[in-house]
């Protein structure tokens, strides 16, 4: 069989999900660099293959595959058909939507422009970043604290996933009480100061201590959330811009 070279897509496909409109025939295929989440499965009648950048699979003849985005965060896919796989891009930006839960926790909702939060609500991404295979992990936002005396402090939290690990994980105390704090993992901090305008987060363990050319220690998975203190009187509302950035 002879399969031509052909780039398919689909777009804002969320972790966990099947993509409603792409089904692969039969040949091989492979993720393009264009894809921004690492892994994707695809299944068949009798087989489930997880594969990333670099891989290919191969469809049997008179067979199709469904394709499932089994990254953490939602992204779109890309794959080439034919013998064409690529190796994993040197970068990759996901922009995530923010979500807001009010003091002493309650269900978080979606964090929209303009609008200004309550005092001691919880920000948080609407889904964690998935740091499998990424030398380091940013979150980058367009955020400034208007309180003017108290610096803002991310709290950070790193979990496996598909693989195993046994470190204590702390955070029990410190995050809020609806925060899905896992039971091993790491959890690490960084702090901006008081009217900072936009940060630029390092999601590694203790990665703000560290070189910033030397790699993050990463899980598979990893959240991030902050408390707001409060704006100043008569201070502006937010148009909340936020972006996680992987470089492989």
């Amino acid at each position: 069989m002879k399969q031509n070279y052909s780039t398919v897509s689909s777009k804002n496909v969320g972790p966990g999900q099947s993509s409603p409109d792409l089904r692969l025939g039969p040949g091989k295929w492979c993720m393009s660099s264009l894809c921004t989440v690492p892994y994707v499965e695809v299944l068949s009648d009798d087989y489930a293959k997880t594969f990333s950048w670099g891989e290919y699979i191969e469809i049997p003849d008179g067979r199709t595959g469904l394709v499932k985005n089994v990254s953490a965060h939602q992204g779109d896919i890309f794959l080439n058909s034919g013998w064409d796989y690529s190796t994993k891009p040197k970068r990759v930006t996901v922009p995530v939507p923010l979500t807001v839960a009010p003091p002493g926790g309650g269900p978080a909702i979606p964090f929209l422009a303009p609008s200004q939060p309550v005092a001691n609500s919880f920000i948080s991404t609407k889904f964690p970043i998935d740091t499998r295979l990424a030398r380091q992990a940013y979150l980058v936002i367009d955020w400034q604290d208007n309180e003017g005396t108290e610096e803002t402090i991310f709290y950070i939290v790193g979990c496996p996933d598909t693989h195993s690990d046994n470190t204590y994980n702390y955070a029990g105390g410190v995050l809020p009480a609806a925060y899905p704090v896992p039971k091993n993992g790491y959890f690490t901090t960084y702090a901006i100061a008081p009217a900072t305008h936009g940060a630029m987060i390092p999601l590694g363990f203790r990665a703000n201590a560290s070189d910033p050319e030397l790699p993050h220690c990463l899980l598979d998975k990893t959240f991030i959330t902050w408390e707001f203190y409060g704006p100043e009187e008569g201070a502006a509302v937010f148009y909340p811009s936020a972006y996680f950035v992987l470089e492989y």
